[in-house]
């Protein structure tokens, strides 16, 4: 499986990329994209939407941002960003921290957001967190080349043969 791939990939970048990978006989390679689902507030689940006039204040500890950073510069007005190492473990300093920061940011639509992986982390903050505009964005992976029924007819496959 090769994620997080440019969702405009060509078929001859496919087939160079798969020529590289040289897959055993009998194997498959398959290739997914991000996809940015509706952010939900952590605690109460209740969705929102992202509009040009939303300015969010993204709050991160994932190894590459990048393709967030992207989708919020096409997706709201503005964003502020707190990146913080991968696997970050969030203390009650970075709590603070996140409050100065988006109290200090402008304008009537403003949200924090995060990933599902930080949400996580962020979740034994339960009590402190329960007034924020603190909305998780979820991650979808979608199959490119139309290939999502063909996977799934491999795991079900194999799961049926598996002895």
């Amino acid at each position: 499986m090769v994620t997080k791939c440019d969702p405009l990939l060509s078929i001859e970048e496919k087939e160079k990329l798969v020529k590289e990978i040289r897959p055993e006989k009998g194997q498959s390679v398959f290739f997914t994209t991000i996809q940015y689902d509706t952010p939900y507030h952590i605690l109460t689940r209740v969705s929102c939407s992202i509009t040009d006039e939303t300015s969010a204040l993204l709050v991160t500890g994932i190894a590459n941002p990048v393709p967030l950073k992207a989708w919020l510069e096409k997706h709201s007005k503005e964003y502020h960003l707190l990146q913080y190492a991968d696997h970050h473990i969030f203390t009650i300093d970075d709590l603070k921290e996140i409050k100065r920061k988006f109290e200090g940011m402008e304008g009537a639509n403003r949200i924090i957001l995060t990933t599902e992986k930080d949400a996580v982390r962020l979740l034994k903050f339960g009590s402190e967190i329960k007034e924020w505009p603190l909305y998780v964005l979820p991650v979808r992976h979608d199959f490119l080349f139309g290939e999502q029924q063909l996977f799934d007819q491999s795991v079900q496959d194999f799961i049926r043969n598996f002895k």
